[in-house]
């Protein structure tokens, strides 16, 4: 079966050594593991760097009082992100707080300006797509000893998408999860081209979150049975994640866009488009997904024909992906 999607594939992977690279045949799956998580030691030695990290420690309050940190989430190269608790919404929250040098400095990433014009539209537009993009429910900026820092609020979310597929033999997501995910990116996608003129420049499935289908039971339940985590070196928090139910037993998975990477903002423009190799950062080799039937074959190589087409003019829109004969039953 991979050599059949990769014989249809061939014009396509002949013109980019990237995407050959990528489509290699796939790796004895016993010895195929999950990918060693990324050290936060640079991160926390940033924590001390004026115009760098904010340090953060649990029960912190932010927004005059109104937000109380419970446990980290996440970090990345511009941020961290904090479990808190809104104790005027009284509901569980996603803070995320920039590093000092990200705005008024020479790291401007025009975040605020994207997240505004999404959370905008958001809350006007009837697009299907709106339900699978984060937006914004709060911000705020908070002085602190390495400089001002812009704090972002969102809803908590479970698990990214990378992690679900690890629970897979050779990291596959069951078909009809695939299907119904692939069609909800896409919807995402058209919501973030046609109506915000936003291109999410980081579309990889670690920004790709499922949501909690009990937030405030499924965090609670967390808290109490689950201790912070603690660097064992130097007693530094770690991120962690919300458990979520393995994604195969999930009866209707919804999942939403994050981190929308390095930002363009279109005003009044036709969204630019970019190729496929700047889209993929590394996932697993190409095979067919686990529960695919035989006659489905043809439309799913057709389908991913139509996306792997590298002149950005001869693509595609996510509009017509949408149409495509594939998803037409997820």
């Amino acid at each position: 079966m991979f050599g059949l999607i990769r014989k249809a594939l061939r014009p396509q992977l002949q013109r980019s050594p990237w995407l050959s690279r990528l489509f290699k045949p796939p790796q004895d799956p016993e010895s195929t593991e999950p990918p060693h998580p990324s050290s936060e030691d640079a991160n926390i030695a940033n924590h001390s760097v004026p115009g760098g990290f904010h340090p953060v420690s649990l029960d912190d309050k932010f927004n005059s009082g109104k937000y109380t940190v419970l446990r980290k989430l996440g970090y990345g190269r511009f941020s961290t992100v904090w479990l808190a608790r809104d104790s005027e919404a009284e509901k569980f929250v996603a803070l995320k707080i920039l590093r000092a040098d990200c705005y008024d400095g020479k790291k401007d990433i025009f975040e605020s300006e994207i997240l505004s014009k999404i959370t905008q539209q958001s809350e006007k537009s009837t697009h299907p797509g709106r339900r699978h993009v984060s937006s914004l429910l709060d911000t705020f900026k908070h002085e602190g000893p390495n400089g001002n820092h812009v704090c972002y609020v969102f809803d908590v979310l479970g698990h990214n998408l990378g992690h679900h597929t690890w629970q897979f033999e050779r990291a596959r997501i069951p078909f009809r999860s695939v299907k119904l995910i692939t069609k909800q990116v896409l919807l995402a996608l058209d919501f973030l081209h046609t109506e915000c003129g936003v291109i999410h420049t980081d579309l990889q499935p670690s920004n790709m979150l499922l949501e909690l289908e009990n937030p405030e039971g499924a965090i609670k339940k967390y808290l109490y049975e689950t201790s912070p985590r603690i660097h064992p070196k130097n007693g530094a928090l770690l991120h962690e994640a919300i458990s979520t139910s393995d994604i195969d037993t999930i009866k209707e998975p919804r999942i939403r866009l994050i981190d929308y990477g390095v930002w363009n903002l279109l005003e009044g423009r036709k969204p630019i488009t970019i190729s496929w190799k700047e889209l993929l950062d590394g996932p697993p080799p190409l095979d067919r997904p686990e529960g695919m039937s035989d006659s489905e074959v043809s439309a799913y190589i057709d389908f991913l024909s139509n996306i792997l087409v590298i002149d950005p003019s001869r693509r595609k829109t996510a509009a017509q992906l949408l149409q495509h004969e594939w998803l037409q039953n997820a």
